[in-house]
């Protein structure tokens, strides 16, 4: 089984948010630095599937300061079975743009 563990891109008017590893899901202003909490859960999880089994292709968009497009892109060329995103609050109805976008690929 193939599986997609995803922190998605979360990028408004230039602004990088932050949803994984923080208590305050946020955009970022430029003050705050280039510090981005790492996604423990979907490392963890990640770690623990392959254990299993399972083809896992586990993406931290926000680190690695890919778009949307490439998000996406990325995604569909490993043709998972599942896909699993982090979403905050803050950031649902920006995830489920992203996800719908995945579907109609």
């Amino acid at each position: 089984m193939r599986v997609v563990l995803a922190n998605p891109p979360w990028i408004v008017d230039g602004r990088i948010g932050v949803r994984a590893g923080s208590r305050w899901p946020h955009l970022k202003t430029k003050e705050e630095g280039n510090y981005l909490p790492y996604p423990f859960f979907l490392g963890y999880s990640s770690s623990l599937l392959k254990k299993h089994g399972f083809d896992v292709l586990f993406i931290d968009a926000i680190a690695e300061g890919i778009s949307v497009e490439r998000f996406i892109n990325k995604v569909v060329k490993f043709k998972p079975d599942f896909v699993l995103i982090e979403v905050s609050t803050p950031s649902l109805e920006y995830d489920l743009k992203i996800l719908k976008k995945l579907r109609e690929r």
